[in-house]
C-alpha cells in the first residue's frame, strides 16, 4: 500500500477511497526502515542478529503473502545443549534484541517470520515488546511508553507473522524480548532464533482499512475442512463486516462457521469458513468469497480461494478443535502434536503415511532412560 507522507495535508474522502481500492488490489505493503539491531547475546549468538533486518524485497516479498526471500536468520547458541530447553534455565544474559528505526516513527504492526523448516523447535514463539523514543535511546524502552504487549509467533518459515498493537506507537526503538520456543515441536528447541522481523507502515485514515489476503489456497478439498480467513484492520475506527458470499460453479460446498461483527482499530479478526466435498464432483473447486465492509470506497472485500477435489474421494475425518495433556507441564513433544489433522499430520489419502517431520506427543522420562515410565506409574499419570 502507498502511504502518503505526514507532511502532506490530509487528501479527501473520494482520494482516500481511490488509495484504499488500489491497495487491496495490488496488496502490496511499504515497511518502516531498520537501520540497526543489537542482540544482548551477541557474543555467542550463533548467528547475528543483522540477519533479521535485511528488509524489504531482499529478506522477503513486499507482496501478499509476504513470503521470506532468503536464509539468513539469527539465532543463539544452545547453553543447556540438546535435547535440553533453551529457557530452562534461562540463560545469563537472557536474550534481548533492540530494534533501531533511525527515528520516531508511528508504529501499530510488527512481522516475523520462522527460523527455519525441520528445526521449528529453536523458532521463537512468545516475545513481549517495549518501546523508546528518540530523545530517550535504546536503553530506556519503556520509560515514558508503558504499552508492553505479548506476541506469539509462528514457526513457519513463511507467510509472516503479522501482529497490531491496537493503537499507535511513536517510537524509534522497539525491545524485543523472547519468551518461549517451540520446544517439543519439531526437531530442535535449545536455541531461539527466527528469519527477520519487520514493522509494516500502516495507511494514515480516519475510518477502518479493511486488509484480507488476496487468495487463499484451501489445495486438497477432498475431505471436509475448516479454515480461517485473517482480516486486519489497518484503520483508526471499527471495521464493521456483514453479506458474505461465495461465488463459482461450487460455492455450495462453501459455509461461513464465525463471521466477526466488528473488527476494532488496528487489531486482527478471524474469519472461519468450511469445505464439505459431498455432493461436489472432482475437479476444480475454487471460488470467490465476498464480505461487505465500512471501508470507504472498498464496500466489498474478496479472497479468491484455490481448492480442487481429486477423482478419488478421501476419508472423512471428524475436525478436532483441541487437546489437553495432565502431564503437560513435563511433556516433552506437547498434545497439540497428536491433532494436526489430515493433509498435515498424514497424508488425507490412503493409506493416510505419516510425515517424517509430523508433530507427536511424548512425556518426559520420570523413572529414567533405562526406566520403565509405568514403573512406577508417575505422578502426574
Amino acid at each position: 500500500m502507498n502511504i502518503r507522507p505526514r507532511h502532506t495535508p490530509p487528501p479527501p474522502l473520494a482520494v482516500l477511497a481511490l488509495l484504499a481500492a488500489a491497495a487491496l488490489a495490488a496488496r502490496a505493503a511499504d515497511f518502516h526502515p531498520v537501520i540497526g539491531a543489537t542482540s544482548a547475546t551477541a557474543g555467542t549468538d550463533f548467528y547475528a542478529v543483522e540477519g533479521l533486518i535485511q528488509g524489504p524485497d531482499v529478506g522477503f516479498s513486499t507482496m501478499s503473502p509476504f513470503n521470506r526471500t532468503s536464509d539468513t536468520t539469527w539465532v543463539t547458541n544452545a547453553p543447556n545443549g540438546f535435547p535440553g530447553s533453551y529457557f530452562d534455565p534461562l540463560p545469563d544474559p537472557a536474550p534481548k534484541l533492540v530494534f533501531d528505526l533511525g527515528q520516531n516513527v508511528a508504529l501499530g504492526e510488527i512481522s516475523t517470520w520462522g527460523y527455519a523448516t525441520g528445526i521449528e523447535g529453536n523458532s521463537l514463539r512468545e516475545f513481549s515488546l517495549k518501546f523508546a523514543t528518540d530523545a530517550e535511546g535504546p536503553e530506556a524502552a519503556g520509560a515514558s511508553i508503558t504499552y508492553n504487549p505479548t506476541f506469539t509467533a509462528s514457526a513457519a518459515v513463511s507467510p509472516r507473522t503479522s501482529a497490531l498493537f491496537g493503537r499507535i506507537i511513536n517510537a524509534r526503538y522497539v525491545e524485543m524480548t523472547p519468551l518461549s520456543n517451540y520446544t517439543g515441536q519439531g526437531a530442535g528447541g535449545d536455541r531461539v532464533g527466527f528469519g527477520e522481523v519487520a514493522f509494516e507502515a500502516l495507511p494514515e485514515v480516519a475510518g477502518s482499512f479493511v486488509d484480507l489476503p488476496v487468495e487463499f489456497a484451501l489445495g486438497d478439498a477432498s475431505f471436509i475442512r475448516q479454515f480461517t480467513l485473517p482480516v486486519r484492520n489497518l484503520g483508526a475506527q471499527a471495521l464493521t463486516l456483514s453479506g458474505v458470499s461465495f461465488t463459482g460453479d461450487q460455492a455450495a460446498g462453501y459455509s461461513v462457521v464465525e463471521l466477526p461483527a466488528a473488527v476494532p482499530p488496528y487489531a486482527i479478526g478471524s474469519i472461519k469458513l468450511q469445505f464439505n466435498p459431498v455432493g461436489v464432483p472432482a475437479g476444480d473447486a475454487s471460488v470467490t468469497f465476498s464480505v461487505n465492509t465500512n471501508t470507504a470506497g472498498v464496500p466489498t472485500a474478496e479472497v479468491y480461494i484455490t481448492a480442487s477435489v481429486p477423482a478419488e474421494p478421501a476419508d472423512q475425518f471428524y475436525p478436532i478443535a483441541g487437546a489437553t495433556s495432565d502431564t503437560d507441564a513435563t511433556d516433552y513433544f506437547k498434545v497439540p502434536g497428536l491433532i494436526s489433522g489430515p493433509g498435515v499430520g498424514f497424508g488425507a489419502e490412503q493409506p493416510h503415511d505419516q510425515p517424517a517431520n509430523a508433530a507427536l506427543w511424548v512425556t518426559d522420562a520420570p523413572n529414567g532412560g533405562a526406566g520403565d515410565y509405568f514403573g512406577p506409574v508417575p505422578d502426574p499419570a
